[in-house]
């Protein structure tokens, strides 16, 4: 991974082989960013995405192991439990035009992903919602 700060955060490269997630996070860690937006576009593979049961209050995955082009990707990183979180939805695109999205687990650069990190003055912090069970930005907790 290769960074270049920029007026409002940091413009980041990861390269081929690297795991999107933890490369994100332990980049976050190590620049001790606080919140931050993040935006993305590139190539990856062997994605595992997600989208949330609001019957069964759970993530329902599904593994997608070919090479995709990285459409979208729009995220967040706020603070659970004093650590940085991260929360992505990203939209994906195989061979043949077709459209998967959802919520991102995990994924591997395939060529290269290009990622905008832009700080936000606040530092926002998730609290768990037993009533969803998700962790959600607590707007009290950061008022």
């Amino acid at each position: 991974m290769k960074a270049f700060r920029i007026r409002n955060g940091y413009l980041l490269r990861l390269d081929r082989g690297e795991e999107v997630v933890t490369t994100i996070l332990k980049f976050v860690q190590e620049s001790k960013i606080g919140t931050a937006s993040l935006s993305a576009i590139g190539a990856i593979s062997n994605c595992v995405l997600g989208y949330f049961d609001r019957e069964r209050k759970t993530y329902i995955s599904k593994n997608f192991n070919d090479a995709y082009e990285l459409i979208s990707l729009n995220g967040n990183i706020t603070f659970l439990d004093g650590k940085p979180s991260l929360h992505c939805h990203v939209c994906i695109g195989d061979a043949h035009c077709n459209a998967f999205g959802g919520h991102l687990f995990s994924a591997t650069v395939s060529i290269t992903t290009e990622i905008f990190v832009v700080e936000a003055e606040t530092r926002i912090i998730r609290t768990f919602a037993k009533d969803s069970n998700l962790n959600l930005i607590d707007l009290q907790e950061n008022a």
